[in-house]
């Protein structure tokens, strides 16, 4: 879910204005690939320690990690270093994510963590 709206909000920021800046590719693409995978990440090893889920815990975790994410697109973004050159690496990662996101979503895997409890 983070990944969509990051990948969305990105191509917005493309009109706006960021896309003058040579690292803008690498920094929001690493960016949206830190929030996706660090938010299941949190939830799943707090919910291991705790034994169930709790809302405010699932959207702090969120609005912390949202806040991380923007802050690392933002030093990537005015980093001094040249990073226009991985730009390829990181659009055919994120276009990966797109791709096993869309799969998983119609052929989950048959784990415990992924089975609803009825």
């Amino acid at each position: 879910m983070m990944f969509y709206a990051g990948f969305i909000y990105g191509i917005i920021e493309c009109f706006c204005g960021y896309k003058k800046y040579d690292n803008f590719l690498v920094a929001r693409g690493t960016a949206n690939i830190i929030i996706t995978f660090l938010v299941p990440i949190v939830y799943y090893v707090y919910t291991y320690f705790t034994g169930k889920g709790y809302l405010w815990v699932d959207i702090l975790n969120t609005f912390i990690i949202s806040i991380v994410g923007q802050l690392i697109f933002r030093y990537l973004l005015t980093s001094d270093k040249k990073l226009k050159q991985y730009s390829f690496i990181v659009i055919v990662f994120n276009i990966l994510v797109i791709l096993i996101f869309a799969y998983f979503t119609y052929y989950p895997l048959k784990l415990k963590i992924f089975i609803p409890h009825s």
